[in-house]
């Protein structure tokens, strides 16, 4: 493993990449990847198991319950899936000399790194509240999961009366409308940041924000069919809101510019629903790691610090959406400048039997 990581140093020493270089390079093999599921999705359910060099977790059944105070909670999984192409997603905007000490300090494969899409249900007592949509049915053989698990565990989608989405883009929008054109929640109240439903229906400031434009068009497909049918519905707010007693939005700016994170609180219990402040565990040692979809990336750094400090000072369970391992539940440790992840489950991406 020292021998893969010395070359990429070198490697990268040779050259000094634009991030909108690096952007691109990654771009290709991501768009290649997920947008040909958007664009063909009955191709992806054919797709062979044997075509992928790593076996892909069956996150079927894979949920986690816990309580905050009053409020039973669940991790709920929408799917996960394992490739070579996942660090380029996780770390693309920055340079690959930052990723490799990264990987080596940690110790960690890039081609086997997990890539997790992991919703929260908040049952409050007087509400149900589910907390990003997914990426829905129909663009990846491995991911849709979403409403087959909350059925599972006896949670219809009429039953769910709030929604809240962190952020547009379509990992978190993509089980907002059904097949029909409907919400996929028809009784559910549908609530977003303004600031982020302002920035992805400005299509000139998505151009700007997003230079990549196979990259761009792609979370703009979402955007169409996901979430602008919810126009005459969706409730916008800000931040410091409390969206139903116990729930309370929280600025977290810089992966998206409206990205919101919840703070939720019962009984001198607290959660942090941060969404993706954060895209890795790796994250946490190396704060200053940016991800592809990263659209402001300097204020990602400075969010991600400003609420990794607060969490950690504060204390209460953290939950991240694509963190691994599954639930992606645990607690934030300061260490010096830095942080650590703390998860409540240790094991394998896929859930135990």
């Amino acid at each position: 493993m020292g021998t893969r990581y010395e070359h990429m140093r070198s490697a990268s020493l040779r050259r000094s990449p634009t991030r909108r270089q690096i952007l691109a390079g990654t771009t290709g093999a991501f768009v290649a990847t997920v947008g040909s599921r958007v664009i063909q999705p009955a191709m992806a359910h054919d797709a062979s198991p044997a075509a992928s060099p790593n076996v892909q977790p069956d996150m079927t059944g894979a949920v986690h319950r816990f309580q905050i105070g009053s409020f039973a909670c669940l991790n709920v999984s929408d799917g996960a899936s394992i490739s070579p192409d996942t660090a380029g997603l996780l770390f693309a905007g920055s340079p690959p000399e930052q990723v490799a000490e990264a990987l080596g300090s940690t110790g960690t494969d890039p081609t086997t790194l997990a890539n997790h899409h992991t919703s929260t249900v908040i049952d409050t007592g007087d509400h149900l509240v589910l907390v990003d949509t997914g990426f829905g049915p129909g663009v990846s053989p491995t991911d849709g999961l979403l409403p087959g698990n909350l059925q599972a565990e006896g949670i219809a989608a009429g039953d769910i009366d709030l929604v809240i989405i962190t952020h547009g883009h379509g990992d978190h929008i993509g089980g907002n409308i059904d097949a029909d054109g409907n919400p996929a929640y028809p009784n559910a109240r549908y609530v977003m940041s303004q600031e982020d439903w302002d920035f992805w229906t400005d299509r000139p400031r998505v151009e700007e924000a997003i230079p990549i434009p196979d990259f761009r068009d792609l979370l703009l497909g979402f955007v169409e069919r996901q979430l602008l049918p919810l126009a005459d519905r969706i409730e916008l707010i800000g931040y410091g809101e409390e969206i139903v007693p116990g729930i309370t939005s929280i600025a977290a700016q810089g992966h998206t510019p409206g990205h919101m994170a919840l703070l939720v609180q019962s009984d001198d219990e607290q959660l942090w629903i941060a969404g993706d402040v954060a895209l890795h565990p790796i994250n946490l040692p190396f704060p200053d790691l940016i991800g592809l979809p990263d659209v402001e990336p300097e204020r990602m750094i400075e969010t991600r610090k400003r609420l990794l400090g607060r969490m950690a000072g504060e204390g209460g369970f953290a939950t991240f959406y694509h963190f691994e391992p599954f639930p992606g539940l645990g607690h934030i440790v300061a260490q010096g400048e830095t942080w650590q992840w703390e998860p409540v489950m240790d094991g394998p991406a896929t859930p135990a039997s």
